[in-house]
């Protein structure tokens, strides 16, 4: 999920669109803050779970949310 435009359906703001940074240095676009869709393993008591930030409220949110623009 990497220097693509995704669409966010964030249960707090609605769709928002974004782009998910590349981890490329060789590949970066001008990508602003407001418009990055971070991704983050996380641990949980089942395990490593994967979200994704919603880049106007912050709220970290299941990938499934996320879809191609």
């Amino acid at each position: 999920m990497t220097g693509e435009r995704f669409v966010l359906h964030c249960p707090t703001c609605g769709k928002v669109s974004g782009v998910a940074p590349t981890t490329d240095p060789d590949d970066i676009d001008d990508v602003s803050s407001e418009d990055a869709i971070a991704e983050e393993v996380f641990e949980s008591e089942a395990g490593p779970v994967s979200r994704v930030r919603c880049p106007r409220c912050g709220r970290w949110l299941n990938p499934d949310l996320a879809e191609p623009e």
